[in-house]
Formats: structure tokens, sequence, C-alpha cells
């Protein structure tokens, strides 16, 4: 014989959220006089408790009780988050009324995530966006559909750049960029440093190490002035080069060729990284794809140098004069070198040598 099922007790909370429920039902529905708005839709002010009673905001969006048509909040997810423990109301301030199906603008996140949130304060006052990044300084110049921080962070599934399950760690960063940049994305990929990221390498670049996230216009590693530093940050580094065998005289040979003594001097017309080697499908010489391949070599020094044939395949690219990989550039100027210390070193002894002989000379018509 079952035992009869005991009702549960009603505490007067239980009792108070049904009621609740019940009242932004109807305000919902427009069937209590007085609260129905224009075309039907209602708009009733929240309490401040209420507003601050993520419980409430739950009603309607929680997956127990999913109101149609409003935005499903997982809670999984956001008690996961770097958000963990802010109230729906401190990043959604703009809702003050039941409905809310009419647009209330985006989460403005630099109420708390700005560099300068006095001077954010400040331009918010004045009616201006504060630009965080190009992103937004484009925005400002007339741009639209750029993306916001949800969109490259995520609404309520925001984590920290360390957690595997964030947009922006090191493994999803590319795809996340990729939303929009998709052609770039995929380049990225194929190349040798999207294939090393897919080999769980450390150490490999991602496209925030390039582009800095939150640079401004101007600012980017990967515009004319800064791409040969941007690149040399690895490929001059003695620890990487030895852990991938990478070669050691690229920055040093770039710097001492013609190309690099006139972007050293502030030309951005001159060739740099990635004039030659590309900037997001950077392939192995030995791949028939590579712009760096023999083959395509007349191709891509014909950018800059037109008329150049097959010729320009035949000598090294990447000369350092200081080491023996020059070969007869090596040999040249090791002769130029012992040439110029023999003619500097032979001038100066015949200086000494007829400073003595005056000096001589004097001491004799003295005496």
């Amino acid at each position: 014989m079952s035992r009869p099922r005991q009702r549960p007790c009603l505490t007067i909370w239980s009792v108070l959220r049904r009621l609740r429920a019940v009242l932004v039902a109807c305000a919902w529905l427009g069937v209590c006089p007085g609260l129905a708005g224009a075309a039907g839709e209602s708009y009733v002010p929240i309490s401040a408790a209420l507003l601050h009673d993520d419980e409430f905001c739950l009603g309607c969006h929680g997956a127990a009780s999913h109101a149609e048509d409003s935005p499903l909040v997982e809670q999984a997810p956001l008690r996961a988050s770097a958000h963990e423990g802010l109230r729906c109301s401190e990043c959604h301030f703009a809702i003050t009324t039941v409905s809310h199906r009419a647009p209330t603008g985006p989460v403005d996140c630099t109420r708390c995530h700005s560099g300068d949130t006095k001077q954010a304060s400040l331009k918010a006052q004045a009616g201006e966006e504060a630009p965080l990044d190009q992103h937004s300084d484009v925005t400002q110049h007339g741009a639209s559909g750029l993306p916001k921080c949800v969109d490259c962070h995520g609404a309520h599934d925001v984590y920290a750049v360390s957690d595997v399950g964030s947009h922006v760690g090191r493994k999803q960063v590319a795809a996340t960029c990729g939303t929009c940049h998709e052609a770039v994305a995929e380049d990225y990929r194929d190349s040798v440093h999207g294939s090393q990221l897919l080999a769980d390498s450390p150490d490999v670049p991602t496209c925030i190490t390039c582009h800095p996230e939150h640079a401004r216009l101007g600012e980017s590693g990967v515009f004319q002035e800064g791409v040969v530093e941007t690149c040399g940050e690895c490929h001059a580094n003695a620890a990487l080069q030895d852990r991938y065998a990478l070669p050691g005289d690229r920055l040093a040979s770039y710097l001492g060729s013609y190309h690099g003594i006139a972007t050293g001097l502030g030309d951005v017309r001159t060739a740099n990284c990635a004039s030659c080697h590309g900037s997001h499908l950077i392939l192995p010489t030995a791949d028939p794809r590579s712009a760096t391949n023999p083959a395509n070599l007349p191709q891509t020094c014909g950018k800059c140098h037109p008329n150049v044939n097959e010729n320009v395949t035949r000598g090294k690219i990447h000369i350092l004069p200081t080491s023996e990989s020059g070969g007869l550039v090596y040999q040249i100027n090791l002769v130029f070198k012992w040439l110029t210390f023999c003619v500097i070193g032979a001038l100066v002894g015949h200086i000494c040598l007829e400073l003595f002989a005056r000096a001589r000379g004097r001491v004799k018509g003295v005496a």
C-alpha cells in the first residue's frame, strides 16, 4: 500500500513568487486594466527590489520557465563564467520595465572594463562613445556592423583568456575572428603558424599576437612601421630559434639590406617581412604555394620590381656579410675589412713618422 503523497508546505516567499508571476503574466498579456500600452504591449515599471533579483529575471529567461519570444539564459555557462556573482541588472541596467521587448540598447562593458573609467565617463556625458580599439574607432568614422565586446568575448559565457572555453583563448581566437574575417582565418589555418597551433605549440603566434586585440588605429603591430619589429619578436628570439630550428640571421640580414635600411629610415614603401612572405598564408619556402618558393619569386619580387626574371632566384635573399654563410659576400667583406685596417694603419703610421721626423729636425736645428 503506497503512502499518500504529502503536499509541499507553502512558504510566504513561494506564495509571493507565484503571485508575482501571475501579475507579470497578466501584464504581459495586457489583461490587467490600466497596464496595457500601445498596440497591446505592456510596460510595467520594476521595483528596485525586483530589479536586482535575478530570480525575477529568470522567471521569463530561465530554462524552467522560458517565456516565448524571450532570450533564454543558460545558467551553467553563466555560473562558470568570469562574471559569476554579478546580478543581471549590473549589465542590463537599461531595463526598468516589463515587458522590455522594445530595443534596450547594447550592454556597455566600458562601465567596468575601461582603461580610463573617468575619461570614458566624461566622453559618455558629452554624448561620445569612448573608443577602445580599432573596431570602435572605425565605428566612430561611420562604419556599421562592426563587432562589439560580446561578439568576441561572448555574452553570458565570458571566460578568462587562459580558460579552454574562452572565445579569445589561444585555440579559439582564430575561429572567433573568422566569423568576420573568414578568408583570413582560412589562410591562417593553412599557414605554418596555424598548423603549429593545431599541433599544440605554446609559442606560435595567434591573431592577437600580431593584431593586439584592443590596439587603436595606427598602434597595431602590423602597420607598415611595426611589421619588422612584430615578426622579430619571435624570429629574433634565440630560445625560439633553438627550440624550433629557426634560422638565426633573418632579422639581422634584413636590417642590413637595402630594404631594411630604408625601412629603418622611415620609408614605408620598401618591402618588409609581409611583402615577401605574406601576412596570413605564410608557408615554408619548400611549399609550392609559398610566395618565397623559387618558382614564385619572380612574381613576388615583381610586385615592386617590374620585369624581374628568374635570375633573382640564383642568389641568396637573406645574406649576412659577417657570417660565413654569406659566401662570396662574406669573403669580399672580410677583404675590405682588412684592407681598411691596413690603409688606416699605414696612414696613421705615416703621420707618426712624419711628426717624429719633424720633431727630430727641430732638435738638431736647436743643437
